[in-house]
């Protein structure tokens, strides 16, 4: 055994040495070549996959083509905490890249791409690309910044897999795209926009605008739309169905250029705080906090609106009394259900339209009508307190137990809307 140990040690030398990752640096780039395959001056050119590392800053003409180009070869590429300053940058089939920075592109072309603790600079042809057969391929990247300018795609993958990451791009429609995502502690500029075609998630994030697709999720992440003063006439916040948001925050400006971020949420939102100018939500509405960012325009509408079916209760709405705009707390729809929520200080408390259940909200300093239904809708135990137009209109009142009370305008209102299905059933029965 004692015998057999260093025999098996001599053995492994052999195969560490040749482990040991390639140098690179300006001298043999620009003099010598680095390599086998490589020949003098840029770019530097790698044939064979494997371990590279810089041993000192590399620098090309801004006017250059691709600084390090190995196109077909998945290599490792370590910056050695030094720096590379070209015109295109690094191109590979698959490329891991570490520690350094970069003032120029870097893409990986038919296959992964990895990125830990690197500094970008956006070069001449976008930021960080990931491309596979042609298309958009997969991007992690760990502890990176990238700052890109106005002309160009910043990042661009098929599922972005981000932790630590902080990315900064002008308001293109092109700026950030993705198939997919995972976006955890990511900080992107607030006049800036993400595009998810499907689901995305973000965790622990701050962001600017979005917009994501169907099942994604917003998990205590702050978001902050700004269009600035580049401008857009698109819905700049936005997610697809069943989008769930939970304490989070959303920040966006009434009377930015040109038009205001409008939020649109197709999904459930609970824990979550709002200062905006008008809230769109597909489900369910729970224990939020909304203040209504102020507005100077007079033609303009404040609200929070539900979809059909959807829950809105334990929420907490308060309008801007000196805004002209006009603010409704609550719009709901059919068979929609608004309970034990505040409103304050808005034109109108809740509007729902038909078969809808509204009980236990407290209505306050409202200039307009607290409660509007539908005439199949319920209500009861609301306090109104304000020196609004009306109290309540429409609607059925109903007992401590919910059930619709047996006044003559709730059984007017009862007759009414079973009338033409009882009309329906006979005639189709004497028609038979």
């Amino acid at each position: 055994m004692r015998l057999l140990l260093p025999l098996l040690l001599a053995l492994a030398l052999p195969a560490v040495a040749a482990a040991q990752p390639l140098p690179i640096d300006q001298t043999c780039a620009e003099v010598t070549g680095c390599f086998p395959g490589d020949d003098p001056g840029f770019p530097v050119t790698i044939t064979q996959p494997g371990e590279y590392v810089l041993t000192s800053d590399l620098v090309s003409s801004p006017n250059s083509s691709w600084i390090i180009y190995g196109p077909g070869v998945a290599f490792s590429l370590d910056l050695g905490g030094f720096h590379v300053s070209a015109g295109y940058g690094i191109r590979a089939a698959q490329l891991t890249l570490r520690n350094g920075s970069l003032f120029t592109s870097a893409w990986a072309i038919d296959g992964g791409f990895l990125i830990e603790d690197v500094t970008v600079y956006a070069g001449t042809l976008g930021g960080i690309i990931a491309y596979q057969n042609l298309t958009p391929g997969p991007l992690t990247m760990r502890r990176v910044s990238v700052a890109c300018g106005s002309d160009q795609t910043c990042i661009l993958c098929s599922h972005c897999d981000f932790e630590d990451v902080v990315a900064s791009w002008e308001n293109l429609p092109n700026g950030f795209r993705a198939e997919s995502g995972r976006f955890v502690r990511f900080t992107s500029w607030a006049g800036s926009r993400i595009v998810v075609t499907g689901a995305a998630q973000f965790i622990d994030s701050s962001i600017g605008g979005f917009d994501v697709g169907a099942n994604s999720e917003i998990i205590n992440t702050s978001v902050e739309c700004r269009q600035g003063w580049i401008g857009s006439t698109e819905n700049l916040v936005r997610a697809g169905a069943n989008t769930l948001v939970r304490g989070s925050s959303f920040t966006i400006p009434a009377n930015d250029y040109p038009e205001p971020c409008f939020l649109s949420l197709p999904g459930s939102v609970e824990d979550s705080t709002f200062n905006v100018p008008r809230l769109g939500i597909g489900g369910n509405f729970i224990n939020n906090d909304v203040t209504f960012s102020e507005s100077t325009t007079a033609t303009d509408t404040q609200y929070v609106s539900i979809g059909p079916g959807s829950i809105a209760k334990f929420n907490r709405i308060t309008g801007s009394p000196s805004s002209p705009a006009h603010q409704t707390g609550l719009r709901a729809y059919d068979n929609a259900e608004v309970r034990n929520n505040t409103i304050d200080g808005v034109d109108d408390g809740i509007i729902c339209t038909e078969n809808c259940i509204v009980t236990g909200n407290t209505i306050t300093n409202y200039t307009g009508t607290a409660i509007t239904l539908g005439l199949t809708s319920i209500f009861c135990k609301n306090t109104i307190d304000g020196g609004g137009v009306a109290g309540i209109v429409g609607g059925i009142t109903c007992d401590a137990a919910g059930v619709p009370a047996l006044t003559p305008a709730g059984v007017a209102t009862l007759i009414l809307a079973v009338f033409p299905m009882v009309a329906f059933v006979g005639l189709r029965r004497l028609r038979g």
